[in-house]
């Protein structure tokens, strides 16, 4: 306590994300814990760390366990773990525009199946999706893309994110044409000894 009310008084305080996840490593190139795996995810994307920019591009606003469901008890809410969207001026004197969403869920495991059918990330993911869609994005899922961060996925989850990540719907907009979405990515986490961390897309 006494080392808190010190940096808190002062300010001579700081965030370092290599050695915070270095304090939560596993020895096999995972994090032990899925919120520190958050909380490291937030700030880079929040600092634009070239690592996260590579992947989820730049966001100007990333809000952390953003509520993703109608309103129900808080013990029961679900919560998408990383919501960011990026602004646009598009006309001078004018509030900026968001012109897109970007959702990220956080697992700290290697993904497989079987998963059961409530718990599995895909589906869990595709919920934030059609929730983002509709209560952010005037049912234009173009607007929406959407990210699952894990430490790697088998062929046969990567097959089932293949056949139930889809979404048909009517551009909200004339023409009202019917069009696709299939923008669920997967994303490889791999943590190394020092803290660093490298992030690809599968």
């Amino acid at each position: 306590h006494n080392a808190v009310r010190k940096k808190a008084s002062t300010g001579d305080y700081g965030f370092n994300p290599q050695e915070f996840i270095r304090d939560y490593l596993d020895g096999e190139g995972r994090v032990r814990q899925e919120a520190a795996l958050q909380a490291w995810l937030i700030h880079r994307l929040s600092e634009r760390g070239p690592e996260s920019q590579r992947v989820f591009g730049v966001l100007d606003v990333v809000i952390n366990r953003v509520p993703g469901s109608p309103f129900k008890p808080i013990i029961w809410m679900d919560r998408i773990d990383a919501l960011g969207y990026a602004l646009e001026n598009m006309a001078e004197g004018l509030h900026p525009t968001i012109t897109g969403f970007k959702i990220i869920e956080v697992k700290r495991e290697f993904l497989d199946l079987p998963l059961k059918e409530e718990t599995n990330p895909v589906n869990q993911c595709m919920k934030y999706v059609d929730w983002v869609a509709h209560t952010r994005a005037g049912g234009d899922y173009s607007l929406v893309e959407a990210f699952l961060l894990a430490n790697g996925f088998s062929p046969a989850f990567k097959r089932y994110k293949d056949e139930n990540a889809q979404r048909s719907y009517l551009l909200p907009r004339r023409p009202y044409t019917p069009a696709k979405w299939d923008s669920l990515k997967l994303v490889t986490y791999e943590a190394h000894p020092d803290g660093k961390m490298d992030l690809r897309i599968e």
